[in-house]
């Protein structure tokens, strides 16, 4: 089985020294590979249509030949791949794939009932060349569709047929932009670590070179002095603890090394769900009411920056590290804060079968507060709900605490709940209880630990109530500041 996977993957695999293009040419071998056994089950279905002169024969000839010659474009395109010739055949693909769809029912094509099936080609496009090749692609196929309006005599021309696409591919190329930006980053945090360890192993080589030394220092002075035992006998502590110290910095730097290699994967696999949201939304958005589109376009927007948001968690956590991160305090509508939130996720929770609801305090005073870091805590909470909720239902509150003049959200769900033995460690960063490491539900264990922070920078604190099976309460409490309290905040903390 292993060497099955190993012929797989040395056929997918194309060398380059352009990372970015070694990724495109693998996913073009992929798309190649994929779709070349269905053809081929098509063309043994046809043969057995043809040669037992099934109701309709007579008209299977030319998808026959059109499969036969698909399946030998596939196999040359893959070869060009492989060859190095990366762009030239994920065009000859895009061209084969638009000449397919465009192909295979004419009337419904000049109907424009199949117009949707051109929105693969065009995404397509941003993810094996470059984000705005989705424009040139969506143009390609417009004036495409217009030239066979045209031969069979229909009235609508190239713009009708342009604009849907060009629609789909402005939504493509912020999609693979953002994804291509998020790549990029992630290699560059790679790097940097792997400099890091490649600094702490070199400091590691240096304190062994001294640690030798002074071992060799310790046996002269043993020869010299061995009528000093209580001494020699100090100094042999003294190395034991050294020895000890340097054992452990070394553990240490095996596990932050692991921890590395980890957080890269966690990273990669949470960019699914931002990904599959904006999926649903195109989909919204074509279906839906056109009342209602400007708001899907907003949620669009919204989960596009969902996922820079997952590079700046990363940056956080350095700048965190660094003490370096800015705040920018103004005076901000809590429930408004928390109910965009509330929007952003509430299509997910629905398509989990989940019941979310969102009870807003009836009087909330204004907060001296950062909205985006607010709002980045409200979305991990929610967030966290839904994914370690698979039934049942989450509610989301706010509350004014007028005694202790304290802004309340509480966000309560009915999922697996979390250990008793996670709960001090469930803020730690890269930490993840043992029901979420045991689950397949991707992480990275940073957004509670971010989450903690920001709420101790706006002087804050956070609770949790947990059950196992039963579900989890989150609740922050942030305080109330009167106009005076928020000037004396603003110029003690300086905005940062």
């Amino acid at each position: 089985m292993m060497e099955l996977f190993r012929r797989l993957w040395k056929m997918i695999e194309v060398p380059s020294l352009d990372p970015d293009e070694s990724r495109r040419a693998r996913l073009l071998n992929i798309l190649l590979l994929g779709l070349l056994p269905l053809v081929i089950l098509m063309i043994i279905v046809l043969l057995f249509d043809i040669a037992f002169k099934l109701p309709g024969w007579e008209m299977l000839y030319p998808t026959l030949w059109t499969c036969i010659a698909y399946s030998i474009s596939t196999l040359l395109i893959v070869r060009l791949n492989r060859a190095g010739k990366i762009r030239f055949a994920s065009i000859l693909f895009l061209i084969m794939l638009a000449i397919s769809i465009a192909t295979a029912n004419i009337n419904l094509l000049v109907a424009g009932e199949s117009m949707f099936y051109f929105v693969v080609p065009v995404m397509v496009s941003s993810v094996l060349l470059t984000p705005s090749a989705s424009f040139v692609t969506a143009l390609s196929i417009g004036a495409m569709i217009s030239v066979i309006g045209f031969l069979y005599n229909v009235s609508a021309g190239f713009y009708l047929s342009t604009f849907p696409l060009l629609a789909i591919a402005l939504v493509s190329w912020l999609t693979a932009r953002s994804l291509e930006n998020a790549l990029t980053d992630l290699r560059l945090i790679n790097q940097e670590l792997d400099a890091r360890v490649i600094r702490r192993t070199q400091e590691l080589a240096q304190a062994n070179q001294q640690l030798g030394a002074q071992a060799y220092e310790l046996a002269q002075a043993n020869l010299q002095l061995a009528q000093q035992a209580d001494d020699l006998s100090n100094a042999n502590a003294c190395l034991e603890r050294q020895t000890q110290e340097l054992s452990s910095a070394n553990e240490k730097l095996k596990s932050l090394d692991r921890l590395k290699s980890k957080f890269v994967s966690d990273v990669t696999h949470e960019l699914r769900t931002p990904i599959s949201n904006l999926t649903i939304y195109m989909e919204m958005l074509r279906l839906g009411k056109a009342e209602r589109q400007e708001r899907y376009i907003k949620v669009l927007e919204e989960e596009i920056n969902r996922l820079a948001q997952l590079v700046q968690d990363v940056l956080d956590l350095t700048r965190m590290e660094l003490g370096t991160r800015k705040t920018e305090f103004h005076w901000i509508d809590f429930n408004q804060v928390i109910d965009q939130v509330f929007i952003a996720n509430h299509l997910r929770a629905e398509v989990k079968g989940l019941k979310m609801a969102f009870e807003p305090a009836a009087y909330m005073p204004p907060l001296w507060a950062d909205a985006s870091q607010l709002k980045q805590v409200a979305t991990n909470l929610i967030g966290n709900a839904v994914n370690y909720t698979p039934k049942g239902e989450i509610k989301i509150r706010t509350l004014y605490d007028a005694g202790q003049k304290h802004a309340v959200l509480q966000v309560e769900d009915t999922g697996m709940g979390i250990h008793v033995e996670d709960l001090p460690h469930i803020f730690e960063r890269f930490y993840r209880g043992a029901q979420a490491s045991q689950s397949s539900i991707p992480g990275t264990g940073l957004g509670l630990s971010i989450t903690k922070e920001i709420v101790e920078t706006h002087k804050g604190r956070i609770e949790i109530a947990s059950q196992l099976g039963s579900g989890s309460t989150f609740t922050i409490f942030l305080p109330v500041m009167d106009g005076d309290q928020a000037n004396g905040a603003e110029a003690v903390g300086g905005g940062e």
